[in-house]
This record gives structure tokens, sequence and C-alpha cells, in this order.
């Protein structure tokens, strides 16, 4: 393999990873866009929820965090790795 093949398939690489880090980013800020507000709602609304620990409050509100986080950035690294193998939707 040629250095020219190796530099090009680092920037490549390098694209999708940067891709999937701000899709990660991204789906992040979704999952507490929604997490949030409901967490809060939910909170005011029903006794069940209130008495939760504070532990599990917070995992209410983290999970879809990580969930948008995980599940955007993957996307975004299929659709990337697609795009240049000249696989686009």
């Amino acid at each position: 393999m040629a250095p020219n093949d190796e530099a090009v398939r680092e920037a490549a690489k390098a694209e999708c990873l940067d891709a999937a880090f701000w899709g990660g980013v991204r789906g992040a800020t979704y999952g507490l866009a929604a997490s949030v507000p409901t967490v809060f709602a939910l909170n005011h609304q029903f006794l069940t929820i209130r008495r939760l620990t504070v532990s599990a409050k917070t995992a209410l509100i983290v999970s879809p965090f990580f969930l948008g986080f995980f599940l955007n950035s993957e996307l975004e690294l299929h659709r990337c790795v697609l795009k240049q193998r000249g696989i686009e939707h």
C-alpha cells in the first residue's frame, strides 16, 4: 500500500469519526430536550415519580441522553461509511 493510500484512508476515517461525534452530540441534545421536561412534568403529576430516589430520577434523565448519543453516532458512522463507498440512500 502506498503512503498516499494510507493518508487518504486516515482522512476518510477522521471524517467519519467527526461526523459520528457530532451526530452523537445532536442525539444527546435531543435526548435531554425530551427527557428533562418529561421527568419534570411527571414529577409534578404523579406521586409515584415523586417517591423515586435521586438516583432513579437521574437515570430517567440520563438514559435518553446516552441512548441518543450512542444511537445517533452509530447511525452517522454507518451513513458516512456508506457514502464513502458510494452507496447512498
